[in-house]
């Protein structure tokens, strides 16, 4: 084995902290300060990824401005907006952090809740999630907020109280397992750990007013989020054999299908009619063309799978 120059070997890094940003031109330096106070305060050895998703503002810039006064700092610039999930998959492909957490550059977490989180992940929790105890003063949102996250739960079958806080944590091989795409799948990673046979824990975490920007929430993320909460039950359970999923409805339907048309069959050979059951032998037929169909697509399903290419999204640039 060959000696190592001088140069060469480098410290690890303890922390990957990645936060997401789009249009955060007067958070970012603030969220910085805040978030190396705390680190330089627990001596944690780190690595800070920023990554603008294509923001509209002077949110790159200020981001280019913080690194070059702290080279720990990294920057994912996207050429256009993606969304959170592409996003944090981005700075899951090149951190190099034992430990790896996430937050949104919008200042309404709280740095100290880094360390709490760390702490639990040191006592042997593979993914720890945040969880916002102060209540919404809209009695609608917070409502919509326990209807979210009770059909997440069982659905996802996980029980957490907060799936879309923006604050987890978890170990870089967690955060390696992750193949996240789309906008709203990061919102199911506690799901996707647990699917994966990682450790999940979930702990109080504070959560602040915005005071800068504005907020990036609209009625369009509660539809968005039940069918991406769709696509993560279809992915953790049907994802490697989708025939599975459509042969149980393809297997359903035909049967029933061919049970009305045996029937029939068999009351015509002893002498009835059918004429009568007219209704029931086109509800026959369709049910067994359905069968035939949901097969179908499972193996057109079953073809795709093997054979899917993942999307790349288009990076205006990378500093590390």
């Amino acid at each position: 084995m060959g000696r190592v120059k001088k140069g060469q070997c480098r410290k690890l890094k303890e922390l990957s902290l990645i936060i997401s940003a789009y249009d955060e031109e007067l958070n970012i330096g603030m969220l910085h300060r805040g978030i190396i106070r705390i680190l330089k305060e627990f001596k944690i050895n780190y690595e800070i990824i920023f990554i603008d998703d294509g923001s509209t503002d002077n949110t790159l810039k200020v981001m280019e401005k913080v690194r070059r006064k702290d080279k720990n700092v990294k920057i994912i610039s996207f050429l256009k907006n993606y969304g959170k999930a592409v996003a944090l998959q981005s700075a899951f492909d090149i951190c190099e952090g034992e430990y790896v957490i996430q937050m949104d550059a919008d200042m309404q977490d709280d740095p100290y809740d880094i360390i709490k989180i760390m702490n639990e992940l040191k006592k042997g929790w593979d993914f720890v999630n945040g969880w916002k105890t102060k209540k919404h003063p809209r009695l609608i949102k917070r409502a919509y907020s326990w209807i979210y996250n009770l059909l997440t739960s069982l659905i996802g079958g996980i029980r957490l109280h907060d799936f879309n806080c923006a604050i987890k944590g978890m170990k870089k091989e967690v955060a390696k397992s992750f193949n996240l795409y789309g906008r709203g799948l990061h919102r199911y990673t506690p799901i996707l750990a647990k699917k994966n046979g990682f450790k999940v824990k979930e702990i109080k975490v504070k959560n602040y007013k915005r005071r800068f920007g504005q907020s990036k929430f609209s009625v369009f993320n509660v539809y968005g989020g039940f069918l991406d909460l769709l696509t993560v039950r279809f992915l953790t359970g049907f994802s490697s054999h989708p025939l599975h999923l459509f042969g149980i409805f393809g297997f359903g339907s035909g049967l029933i299908g061919s049970i009305i048309l045996i029937w029939l069959f068999f009351k015509k050979i002893l002498g009835g009619t059918i004429g009568q059951h007219m209704p029931l032998l086109m509800l026959g037929v369709l049910l067994f063309i359905m069968g035939i169909q949901f097969f179908s697509m499972g193996f057109i399903a079953e073809l795709i799978t093997k054979t899917r290419k993942k999307e790349k999204p288009l990076i205006k640039k990378i500093l590390k």
